[in-house]
């Protein structure tokens, strides 16, 4: 796929699991349950822009920028 088709694409990633969910069915319901739950603020100091392949793996991760978060941004 990659080698025949040219894909740019962008996302932000905000969860990842380390290991597979096993029971996505009641995942789902607690999720859904929780959908306009207000868990609270976090604060982002930086982002990073990377280059990778359509698999994202490891070894095609490139950083190829930090951006540092100098300002605070009201909610």
């Amino acid at each position: 796929l990659d080698k025949r088709y040219a894909i740019q694409t962008a996302h932000s990633t905000v969860v990842r699991f380390r290991k597979a969910v096993k029971k996505k069915n009641e995942f789902i319901e607690v999720l859904e349950k929780y959908r306009n739950y207000k868990f609270g603020l976090f604060t982002v100091n930086n982002m990073e822009l990377v280059g990778n392949d359509w698999y994202q793996r490891k070894e095609f991760v490139k950083k190829l920028m930090v951006f540092e978060l100098k300002q605070k941004l009201e909610e």
